[in-house]
């Protein structure tokens, strides 16, 4: 919940800030002289992208107070979600500004001096609540599908009867009606403690979610859209745009990466969101995500504020995720298989795996991004899209040879026709390459990557790799076995990209000296490629100013191996 006039923190310091004092001295917390009078918030009723004036008039501001935003109002006093620090606020000043977002529950503010078993209730406000906030669709976001002309739309709402899309190429004239299925996730469906506590600030009902496939779309096209649950409300009318038909060497391919996002504002996850949308508005018409989407670490409303963080950009770009450690590390066990895993965490003792996403095990991201089913989505699948093929493969499950994984990746990338999608990109979260010093774990786990994959991304010719965990940005020579092989016009390896720059709190750490790093940032962005037939041109786009802090046109000079494409064995050489 980031309030309206100032910058916003990670919300992880928000949670580690006050609530384990307030936690271990809960029975202190004193109420006395709340007088609901003394605090209004309105507007009382709520649409979205409303901003709440909460105001206190008659209680003079001083250091120490801060207010609490809690959502149900029933929560319990030590049970808030976020707060506002007034300590830095003019004496003068008896009001603040917040935006809210619509979770299916009302809201209510409460204005505290100090923590621990010194803190005093000073006033509570009026509840406020969203118009419909039951059945008002939200996260809406959209995903390829099996085919080049299928999209998958999801949303979330309170309702979960028949999910409805209508669907036209002119705004407003919806000649299409589609329908699909709803399903929603409970605590006992995730591994461990904290994703599996119930409180309002821990596991709390994620509404049902919604999928409806579109199918038989046309290439190169602009298309209006909204939707709804049964006879409820519909959402605003969103668009996007095909991409070019698969095999026209005419036409360009436009798209975004990104990783590391988090809900952070200025100048992270918001205005990663606010670049990226630019080249929405430019054509570009998919984004992919490598991993570490929420950093909910078992606190679901962080997921509803990453949900609609990206609103804008998922319901208008195909938005294809891969999951990183943040997701899905976890150590616990789960009954069922939607982790992926068979319910047991990869943990191998080569690895510096653990319970990085504190129990979620991937539930809520198998639950909110359906992806394309030719593997083991939303863990490891691909696509093609205009002049590229894309495999998301998973850094967080068994990669190594022989595995489940392995054997996918061997046989996708062995199956690229080149004479249709020139350019062939892996996308995953822990990098194959990254010259951040001070991290041996992280080394380590790069090097069996390298050990296990980079000879597959040889000898079938992946051009570029997308890689995120480290939060900078890094941009490889074309590698192959640790060395410089080739140049951008001329390339005979791989050029690894590390994009974990797009909004978590940027790394301190020191750099390796290497000499296959050509350039590397601490600085918030996110990656832009546009494809021809016979370039790829890739940018990092900086949040402060919009300008290019990076770039790089790799060159093809003809689609090449079609026999590669044709041929059983895997003994051919590689064609970059």
């Amino acid at each position: 919940y980031v309030r309206h006039d100032a910058v916003a923190e990670p919300i992880s310091k928000f949670l580690n800030r006050h609530i384990d004092e307030r936690n271990h001295d809960a029975e202190h917390l004193i109420r006395y002289h709340a007088d609901k009078r003394s605090m209004k918030a309105s507007p009382a009723t709520l649409n979205p992208g409303d901003v709440v004036t909460v105001e206190w008039p008659n209680i003079p501001t001083k250091k120490g107070q801060w207010i609490g935003v809690y959502s149900p109002s029933s929560a319990a006093d030590d049970d808030y979600l976020d707060f506002y620090d007034l300590t830095k606020q003019d004496d003068n000043k008896r009001s603040a500004t917040f935006n809210l977002i619509n979770m299916r529950d009302d809201y209510e503010f409460r204005l505290w001096h100090g923590t621990g078993h010194k803190a005093r209730l000073l006033a509570t406000s009026n509840k406020v609540a969203f118009k419909n906030a039951q059945q008002l669709p939200m996260h809406v976001h959209i995903a390829l599908g099996d085919s080049p002309s299928e999209i998958i739309v999801q949303w979330t709402s309170g309702n979960g009867e028949i999910p409805t899309v209508q669907l036209g190429t002119s705004s407003r004239v919806y000649l299409q009606n589609y329908t699909g299925s709803s399903h929603t996730f409970k605590a006992n469906d995730m591994c461990d403690v904290p994703a599996t506590v119930t409180s309002s600030r821990l596991f709390r009902d994620p509404g049902w979610m919604s999928e409806v496939r579109i199918t038989d779309l046309q290439p190169s096209t602009r298309y209006f859209y909204r939707v709804r649950n049964n006879a409820t409300v519909w959402s605003k009318e969103f668009s996007f745009n095909t991409a070019p038909p698969l095999g026209d060497l005419t036409a360009e391919t436009r798209f975004i990466a990104l990783g590391d996002l988090g809900v952070t504002g200025y100048p992270g996850a918001v205005s990663t969101v606010q670049r990226s949308a630019v080249d929405i508005d430019n054509g570009s018409t998919m984004i992919v995500h490598v991993g570490d989407l929420a950093y909910a670490h078992g606190a679901m409303f962080i997921w509803e504020q990453f949900m609609n963080i990206i609103e804008p950009i998922g319901s208008r770009a195909a938005y294809m995720v891969a999951v990183g450690n943040h997701e899905h590390d976890h150590t616990g066990s789960v009954g069922t298989s939607m982790c992926g895993d068979d319910g047991f965490g990869f943990d191998p003792t080569w690895g510096n795996y653990g319970n990085d996403s504190l129990g979620e095990c991937s539930v809520p991201v198998v639950n909110r991004f359906h992806m394309p089913k030719n593997g083991r989505a939303p863990f490891w699948y691909s696509f093609d899209h205009g002049l590229v093929h894309v495999l998301v493969i998973s850094t967080e499950h068994d990669f190594t040879k022989g595995s489940e994984q392995y054997k996918f990746i061997q046989n996708d990338l062995k199956s690229v026709n080149r004479t249709v999608t020139p350019w062939s990109i892996v996308a995953g979260h822990r990098p194959m390459y990254s010259s951040i010093a001070g991290n041996p774990g992280a080394q380590h786990v790069s090097g069996v990557i390298q050990d296990s994959l980079e000879e597959l991304f040889h000898m079938y010719s992946v051009d570029a790799a997308l890689w995120g965990h480290s939060h900078a940005f890094e941009r490889t020579c074309p590698m192959y076995q640790g060395a410089c092989r080739g140049t951008a016009e001329n390339p005979a390896g791989t050029v690894h990209l590390v994009i974990g720059n797009a909004g978590y709190a940027l790394c301190s750490e020191k750099w390796d000296d290497v000499s296959w790093s050509e350039k590397r940032l601490w600085q918030y962005g996110h990656a832009r490629f546009v494809a021809s037939s016979n370039t790829l041109s890739f940018e990092m786009i900086g949040n402060a100013e919009g300008n290019v802090l990076d770039s790089v046109v790799l060159h093809k000079a003809a689609v090449s191996f079609p026999e590669a494409f044709l041929k059983e064995s895997d003994q051919h050489a590689p064609s970059y």
